[in-house]
């Protein structure tokens, strides 16, 4: 039976992905600049030509990988935008689908502070978005500030603080570690609620 032309670009997407996933450990475990093209076509038991076919260049798949995290933001606050209810109900929504996006094969990756290594056009596509969700992420807990659900505070101090749970995740996330994911994100949205919302009393 011919394969289909579905399966084809099916076929080439479950790929990209895994070269992304390893290459992706491999820029978190070992540094973006200490890890080659060999070294992901060696981890993937393929031929650097063949590692060319789905990506030019090493800075071509930290690209894809910051897109690939700044989805999950975006994703977040499309989330939040669509969740009804009070400014803390749209931040915690907003953060609990970054975090699960950040607990994934890919997450936010550990070396996506690495922007400098990109060429001037991938870099401004990628400062622009991360600006952006920044910017967003401020508003929502401004939001919550003016309709008294989020306890006063300095709006880019607390993004900081949330920003830096959320970014850290992959860096310590073993998902063989014992403690599931998803248990994981409701943990730290409990800590969230505790550490964000105004005081009821």
């Amino acid at each position: 039976m011919a394969t289909s032309a579905f399966d084809r670009d099916d076929l080439n997407r479950r790929r990209r992905e895994e070269v992304l996933t390893t290459a992706a450990r491999a820029f978190s475990r070992n540094g973006f600049a200490n890890t080659s093209m060999d070294d992901v076509a060696t981890s993937l038991k393929i031929s650097k030509a063949t590692l060319y076919r789905y990506f030019g260049s090493k800075q071509a798949i930290l690209y894809e990988c910051h897109i690939v995290s700044m989805q999950h933001g975006e994703a977040g606050l499309k989330l939040a935008e669509e969740t009804e209810g009070s400014g803390l109900e749209k931040f915690l929504a907003y953060l609990r689908r970054y975090m699960q996006g950040a607990f994934g094969e890919l997450g936010n990756l550990a070396m996506l502070t690495d922007v400098n290594s990109l060429p001037t056009e991938m870099r401004e596509v990628v400062v622009k978005r991360r600006r952006n969700i920044s910017h967003e992420t401020d508003k929502l807990i401004e939001q919550g500030i003016a309709d008294g659900t989020i306890r006063n505070c300095d709006p880019k101090i607390g993004k900081l603080f949330a920003m830096g749970v959320v970014n850290w995740i992959p860096a310590w996330f073993d998902a063989e570690g014992g403690r599931a994911a998803e248990d994981l994100v409701e943990a730290f949205i409990d800590l969230f609620i505790n550490g964000f919302a105004a005081d009821r009393s």
